[in-house]
């Protein structure tokens, strides 16, 4: 839930940033706290939690930092558009779910339009907790929505649809990333990438880029991609 006790903490940090950023992130995290009384919002460091898993991949993990509230529902709707009477059939999986609020937010708005429950997966057990309170928070059921403490390296056991929805706010890097590009490519899929630092890596895959922006800051800077696979089935 959000805590008003967070406030002064969060404006310190921001204040180094500008007043013009302040605002953004109220509008784009804080502001989905309040009014879902969940706790998204605040950066988190890896914490051990992570380290049960293979070194490379707790090395190759980045910090928690929550999605802009706008960029969830925009790339999800390009997603939408391009699949057009697919997406139904399309299960979201976000790639280092974090504190689920790229969860929350496609639960919350496309949850009438989606067949397969959507699932989370963070290899953090800390943030994982936090996500399923946020969840419960909201009053989201198991069949709407889930989070799944594990590698997104294993993520292949938990989907349960041929077609795929994957978000990623820059969740890990390295050869991380590539493996998980491996994983991904048996699966017609559309790649949601915030915040893309590896995008010189999807070339090589055959990945097809739908839209694309540069914004001011990483967390509004994102792409969104087709695989090789969706492209030969649409």
């Amino acid at each position: 839930m959000f805590n008003l006790s967070n406030v002064g903490s969060i404006l310190a940090a921001l204040l180094k940033r500008g007043p013009v950023f302040i605002w953004i992130y109220f509008q784009e995290s804080v502001l989905f706290d309040i009014l879902n009384r969940t706790n998204t919002h605040l950066r988190l460091t890896k914490t051990e939690g992570g380290k049960k898993y293979r070194l490379s991949e707790y090395e190759d993990g980045v910090l928690y930092v929550a999605s802009f509230t706008s960029v969830v529902t925009n790339t999800v709707n390009i997603a939408k558009d391009f699949l057009g009477n697919k997406f139904s059939a399309a299960q979201f999986i976000d790639l280092g779910c974090g504190k689920g609020k790229a969860l929350l937010v496609y639960a919350l708005n496309f949850k009438n339009a989606y067949a397969y429950p959507c699932i989370g997966i963070d290899y953090d057990i800390d943030l994982c907790n936090k996500a399923a309170i946020n969840l419960k928070s909201v009053k989201l059921s198991s069949n709407l929505a889930t989070v799944i403490c594990a590698s997104a390296l294993d993520m292949k056991q938990y989907i349960s649809s041929e077609i795929l929805i994957v978000y990623t706010y820059n969740s890990f890097k390295g050869i991380t990333f590539h493996k998980t590009l491996d994983n991904l490519s048996s699966y017609p899929h559309i790649l949601i990438y915030v915040d893309p630092y590896e995008e010189a890596m999807l070339s090589e895959y055959g990945y097809r880029i739908l839209a694309r922006r540069k914004g001011r800051y990483n967390a509004d800077t994102w792409l969104v991609a087709a695989s090789s696979k969706i492209l030969e089935i649409l």
